[in-house]
């Protein structure tokens, strides 16, 4: 899957893998991914999800299922937060927001 990061990464093209292992590349570079495997699964849910808002409680119920902790929420935000700042590292385009979804 090869996406643009929009008008914000100034047109640069992605590459991203979500068949095996999760990785990404962009410009001939290889960028190392989250290590921890929440963090992983929060970025490959939201590639399956490109271009659209994907609400909070839907990633906590494919993150946790029915086991989810009593801090789930702010769990959640840590993830996006790290997602985030991964995005922003890689391209300075970072995750679209508004309330209670990610992009």
């Amino acid at each position: 899957m090869t996406e643009s990061l929009g008008p914000y990464s100034g047109g640069i093209s992605v590459e991203f893998r979500v068949l095996g292992s999760l990785g990404v590349s962009s410009l001939g570079r290889e960028w190392c991914v989250p290590s921890a495997p929440k963090q992983q699964q929060t970025l490959a849910l939201l590639l399956l999800q490109a271009n659209r808002f994907v609400s909070a409680s839907s990633l906590s119920r494919e993150l946790w299922g029915d086991a989810r902790p009593k801090t789930s929420g702010a769990t959640l935000q840590a993830y996006i937060a790290q997602v985030r700042r991964f995005l922003a590292k890689m391209s300075g385009a970072a995750a679209a927001r508004r309330a209670g979804a990610v992009r």
